[in-house]
C-alpha cells in the first residue's frame, strides 16, 4: 500500500490500508507511535493541457492559438459558434488501466446574459497543433 525510501519519504503504491509505525531514538530515549494510512488512489495523475486553442464559425480560416483566452459557446442571438480545444499528454498513463477520470476547468461567462454554460468533452483522433487548428 505504501513504501518508504531511505530518506523516510512515503509514497502510495496501491489502494488499501497500511499501519505505519514510527520509532525515534535520541540520547537514550526512544519513542514510538503508529498511524493507519488509507490509500484510495495510488495512481492519481494531474494532467494539464500542453496545447489549447479555439475555432469560430464566422472566421473558419483564422487560428486563435496565440490568444490569451479560450472562447467557447454555442450560437446565441445570432452570435458565432466557438469551440475550444485542449490537448493533453497522456503518456504517463501508458500501459495503465483508467477506471475513472475527472476533468475540471475554471471558466468565466463574459458574453451575453447567460449565467450557465455547458461543456462537452470528446476525444479527438489524429494530431493537431494550437498554432494551426482552424
Amino acid at each position: 500500500v505504501i513504501k518508504i525510501d531511505a530518506f523516510g519519504r512515503i509514497s502510495a503504491v496501491a489502494g488499501g490500508v497500511a499501519n505505519l509505525g514510527l520509532l525515534a531514538s535520541a540520547g537514550g530515549l526512544t519513542v514510538s507511535a503508529s498511524v493507519t494510512v488509507t490509500v484510495t488512489d495510488a495512481t492519481r495523475v494531474r494532467l494539464v493541457p500542453v496545447e489549447d486553442s479555439y475555432v469560430q464559425s464566422t472566421t473558419a480560416s483564422t487560428n486563435y492559438g496565440s490568444s490569451s483566452g479560450l472562447l467557447s459557446k454555442p450560437t446565441y442571438g445570432g452570435s458565432p459558434d466557438r469551440i475550444a480545444y485542449f490537448k493533453f499528454d497522456v503518456s504517463a498513463l501508458a500501459g495503465k488501466t483508467v477506471t475513472s477520470a475527472v476533468l475540471s476547468t475554471s471558466n468565466q461567462i463574459t458574453d451575453g446574459p447567460l449565467d450557465v454554460a455547458r461543456g462537452d468533452f470528446h476525444a479527438v483522433t489524429g494530431s493537431w497543433s494550437e498554432s494551426a487548428v482552424t
